[in-house]
């Protein structure tokens, strides 16, 4: 019975570890996507957010998605969606996702919790659209 047990959590840990989709990582950030299309440009968003270290001390998370836009989930710490001296700083991380990933594109940039719950959504617009 303990070995059933032990199996059955088993195979249940490994499927919540899916459950996100594939991962592609570069130093300590780590994208995941869904569908196969999103490959490339999780690889884009792991090296361009390492390469400019915006994570330097602990691993952070990230998921593409595609609708009508892109999608870029990013994973923050309880309460960061609700400080408002960060959301320039979201903003930023967007619209250089937005210029140097996504060939100047608007997209949404979302805050989630731990299992990419949207916590509060930042949309970010091109640069033309800013004019």
């Amino acid at each position: 019975m303990k070995k059933l047990f032990l199996y059955t959590a088993f195979i249940l840990l490994c499927y919540n570890c899916e459950s996100y989709g594939k991962k592609v990582e570069s130093g300590l950030v780590e994208v995941y996507y869904e569908d196969d299309v999103l490959k490339d440009k999780a690889q884009q968003i792991a090296k361009y957010l390492d390469d400019n270290e915006f994570t330097k001390d602990h691993i952070t998370s990230f998921k593409i998605e595609k609708d009508s836009i892109y999608v870029v989930k990013m994973v923050v710490q309880e309460g960061a969606e609700k400080d408002a001296s960060n959301d320039m700083a979201f903003l930023s991380i967007g619209y250089l996702l937005s210029l140097e990933v996504f060939n100047n594109e608007p997209i949404n940039f979302q805050l989630c919790n731990n299992t990419f719950e949207v916590l509060k959504t930042i949309p970010v617009k091109s640069s033309e659209e800013n004019n």
